[in-house]
């Protein structure tokens, strides 16, 4: 479109000073092209803005029907089954350690899932028979998995993740993970 425009201005210019008899045409010539530019550039400003007015409806929409859905998704209808925590082989320097998660991931909704986020907590306990209330807290983290479990299936999962500046065990290290978040 810019280029017509281009095109048609310098058609104009060339009749002005090329052809001195059609100065007069020329002059209303260039006139009429000045204003259809300028309506142009005013409906090309408003439809550009009215098309950036419903992409912005649309992904806020779209939010609006995600969060709707993790909404109507209970947490508890995603079960961790035989969960095992490792310490990776691998070291990290300055106190990380690296640990590996296994388990399977139980889907009891009613509709697919694709990612999770897993929370755990690393506890220190006098023995392994004390509850985690007892024990003290030595270790936050999470991970997001990406994972397809349709409804009523279960997969197998296995990553790794890093614990920050972990601390030596007086007693038993003892974990407690939970499914954080999920996302259709």
């Amino acid at each position: 479109m810019s280029l017509d425009v281009a095109l048609v201005i310098s058609f104009v210019v060339w009749l002005l000073f090329i052809l001195p008899d059609l100065r007069s045409l020329a002059a209303m010539i260039s006139i009429v092209v000045a204003i259809g530019v300028a309506v142009m550039l005013i409906i090309d400003k408003r439809s550009s803005h009215a098309w950036v007015e419903l992409q912005e409806t649309e992904r806020q929409a779209e939010r609006q029907k995600e969060t709707a859905r993790a909404a109507a998704v209970n947490l508890n209808a995603i079960e961790l089954r035989h969960e095992t925590i490792t310490k990776s082989s691998y070291g990290y320097s300055n106190g990380d350690q690296g640990f590996t998660f296994k388990a399977n991931v139980k889907n009891n909704a009613a509709t697919p899932i694709s990612a999770l986020v897993i929370a755990f907590t690393a506890y220190d306990c006098p023995t392994a028979t004390v509850p985690v209330v007892e024990c003290e807290a030595i270790g936050h983290n999470s991970s997001q998995i990406e994972i397809d479990v349709p409804p009523a299936e279960v997969r197998a999962v296995m990553f790794s993740f890093q614990m920050k500046n972990f601390p030596s065990t007086r007693g038993v290290l003892t974990w407690r993970t939970q499914v954080a978040s999920m996302r259709r």
